[in-house]
């Protein structure tokens, strides 16, 4: 196999594919360079590219966007490809997100309903609407006369504010309000989390595809070997049997990740609302993240900025203006009466008449206790369920750091230690593979077992920032950055309002 090195050229990461005009596709995971000073030619612009496998006779067109070095050695063209992924991030995840304000649906109503309650709150009026009288007297023979008390009557009543039943209604519609405003705001954090964490499965997807697809090549290029030894070594034939078994496996495997990755984008798709930004860039799980010491800081960020117990408080704050409310309610309704009464004959003003006047509330007693008794009933239920949602918040952040820590552990012990290894051992098996020192079975194994601990590494990555996410919103935090101190501080991380 030719090798081709130069320092000129970036490297190409795991993410880039490498197509060799005149030889059969080949992916690899390390740098690609090239012997020599070459003439060079970048293309940064992104473009599309059709490839051609001449394994299978098949042209694909990506949905990525590529960069393209041309290098030309005496005829010989190599064409690298290298895929312009992005790595979920913050940056990422707030771009994503800033749109969904709004085009989401949920958000969207909820916002409406929040306008609906401001607009309610104001509306509560410290006055009601006076009422008119007007009307006439009638006479007989033998009362008093029309032009002495008046034969036109002209009065207003007017209800009095003085009990308190506005002041309390307008506490309550304010804090109705306060609620509808809180849900909506836990519903964006929510919908935040939810994003990074569609956007972590996204790319662990790819990854995952990525690998197999690798692993596939690879045992192609494998049962080709062993097909050149089964001429020379009969006894070959169980390893020729075992490849194409395994080769058959992986690829089925691979058309399994491809709809998965699928349903991936369709359900982050969903997430974002109509629009979707993600339909020509790939997606890289974030690095590693150091372990997070558990502190009773991350709890008092949680106690004061997790989404349910804000909206627990809300309602502990609701239900206790509406038993305000309901307890104003049993108080009598005051109104001030004004009369006028003028005589038809020449319009002149004859006697006027004040008069105060108060409902009964004293008759139905029994039933305002009840709904006061009612009231205060689901008051206590917010305050308990207030108190459980608090006492739980411990556990829960416990549970997510040590998912986070674990999750972690698992990663850096198989990037610093164990893939390293796994990578010398089947490059060292490859090489003696070609002068028939080793037995294609056990390059096999070693090679499975490299796949194995790539996989491994990808879901412990996708495992770590999917419990961060949780975590980013129970402590109110909005940048991924702030988990990347050893322990967070009162003044460093950025509360959401």
């Amino acid at each position: 196999m030719l090798r081709l090195r130069s320092p000129s050229l970036p490297p190409i990461g795991p993410k880039s594919a490498t197509v060799f005009i005149g030889f059969s596709p080949q992916t690899y995971e390390g740098n690609f360079s090239v012997l020599g000073t070459l003439p060079v030619l970048v293309l940064s612009r992104p473009i599309y590219v059709y490839l051609f496998d001449p394994m299978t006779f098949r042209v694909s067109r990506p949905e990525y966007s590529f960069q393209i070095y041309l290098l030309g050695v005496l005829g010989f063209c190599t064409i690298a490809l290298q895929i312009t992924a992005e790595i979920v991030s913050a940056e990422l995840v707030n771009r994503l997100a800033a749109p969904l304000k709004e085009q989401h649906p949920a958000l969207r109503a909820l916002k409406s309903n929040e306008e609906a309650t401001r607009l309610n709150a104001e509306s509560v009026r410290s006055w009601s609407d006076p009422t008119a009288r007007i009307g006439g007297n009638f006479f007989g023979t033998r009362g008093s006369l029309p032009s002495q008390n008046g034969d036109i009557l002209f009065g207003v009543s007017q209800a009095l504010p003085l009990m308190g039943k506005e002041v309390s209604a307008r506490r309550f519609a304010d804090e109705l309000a306060r609620t509808a405003k809180i849900k909506s705001e836990a519903r964006w954090v929510e919908l935040r989390r939810d994003l990074a964490a569609g956007l972590i499965t996204l790319a662990l997807a790819e990854r995952t595809l990525f690998l197999n697809e690798s692993d596939a090549a690879w045992l192609q290029r494998a049962e080709a070997v062993a097909l050149a030894q089964q001429s020379s070594r009969p006894g070959s034939l169980p390893a020729l049997l075992r490849l194409q078994n395994d080769l058959a496996q992986a690829e089925s495997t691979v058309v399994n990740d491809r709809l998965r990755r699928t349903d991936a984008r369709v359900a982050l798709d969903r997430r974002l609302g109509l629009d979707n930004p993600l339909k020509t860039v790939s997606l890289e799980l974030p690095a590693v993240v150091e372990a997070l010491p558990f502190s009773q800081t991350w709890i008092n960020l949680a106690l004061d900025a997790e989404p349910r117990l804000r909206l627990a408080r809300r309602n502990v704050e609701e239900a206790g203006s509406r038993v305000d409310l309901t307890r104003r309610s049993a108080r009598p309704n005051l109104t001030i009466d004004l009369e006028s009464r003028q005589f038809s004959g020449d319009g002149r003003f004859r006697e006027s008449l004040v008069s105060l006047g108060f409902s009964l509330p004293w008759f139905n007693q029994a039933n305002y206790r009840r709904d006061l008794a009612r009231d205060k009933t689901h008051s206590e239920t917010a305050k308990m369920e207030l108190r459980d949602a608090e006492a739980g918040v411990g556990a829960e952040i416990h549970h997510l750091l040590s998912l986070i820590n674990t999750a972690g552990r698992d990663a850096r012990l198989l990037r610093d230690t164990v893939l390293p290894r796994s990578r010398t051992a089947v490059s060292t098996a490859e090489a003696l593979l070609t002068s028939s020192s080793i037995e294609v079975r056990d390059v096999l194994d070693l090679h499975r077992q490299l796949i194995e601990n790539e996989l491994r590494l990808a879901n412990s990555i996708a495992s770590q920032w999917t419990a961060i996410s949780e975590l980013l919103l129970c402590c109110g935090l909005d940048d991924l950055a702030t988990l990347l101190t050893p322990a967070p501080t009162a003044s460093t991380p950025s509360l959401k309002p």
